[in-house]
C-alpha cells in the first residue's frame, strides 16, 4: 500500500508541475500581449498628435498665405492711384 501512495504522490507531482508549467506559459503570455497592447495605444496617440499638429501647422499656413494675397490685392488695386497722386506732387502730371 505504500507503494500505491507513493506513486500516487509521485502522479499528482507530476501533474502538478506541468500544470504549474502551463499556468506559467499563460501568465507569460498575456504579460507580452499587455504589453503590446501598451505599445500600440502609445504609438497611435503620438501618430495622431504629430497628425494633428501638422494639420494645424498646415492650416495656419494657408491662413497666413490667403492674408498675404488679399493685402497684395489690395496693394495692387490701389497703386494706380497712389502712383497718379505721387506724379501730380511731383508736377509730372497736372491736376485737373
Amino acid at each position: 500500500m505504500s507503494e500505491n501512495v507513493s506513486q500516487a504522490i509521485d502522479y499528482l507531482s507530476s501533474k502538478r508541475s506541468q500544470v504549474g508549467s502551463q499556468m506559467n506559459q499563460i501568465a507569460y503570455t498575456l504579460a507580452n500581449s499587455l504589453s503590446q497592447s501598451a505599445n500600440l495605444q502609445a504609438a497611435n496617440s503620438a501618430l495622431t498628435d504629430t497628425n494633428y499638429g501638422a494639420q494645424t501647422a498646415n492650416l495656419a499656413k494657408a491662413l497666413v498665405t490667403e492674408d498675404a494675397a488679399a493685402k497684395m490685392q489690395s496693394t495692387a488695386n490701389n497703386f494706380p492711384t497712389v502712383m497718379k497722386t505721387l506724379m501730380q506732387q511731383w508736377g509730372l502730371i497736372k491736376t485737373k
